[in-house]
């Protein structure tokens, strides 16, 4: 999709407080963070991690944060956020 669209797409799906419209904010927030600091690291450091190692980086970042979410709020909702993420 162009980047209009996708910026409509999330608009539209991440309004509200329910635990998954959180980890949709989560996983922006958290691939820009990611994506940033592999930038830096090629620019300054010269370094450079690979596609997966990156994806990989990204996606426990939010497993941390989920098992922060499982602790608060138990309910089944949540549940089965976390066991699609592979947090049980």
């Amino acid at each position: 999709m162009r980047w209009d669209d996708e910026k409509e797409w999330f608009n539209l799906h991440s309004k509200g407080d329910s635990m998954r419209k959180c980890v949709l904010k989560l996983s922006l927030a958290t691939a820009i963070y990611g994506i940033l600091q592999e930038r830096n690291a090629r620019i300054f450091l010269h370094k450079r991690l690979d596609p997966g190692s990156l994806a990989a980086t990204v996606c426990n970042s939010i497993c941390d944060a989920l098992l922060f979410w499982r602790m608060l709020d138990s309910s089944q909702g949540n549940k089965d956020i976390c066991r699609e993420w592979g947090i049980l």
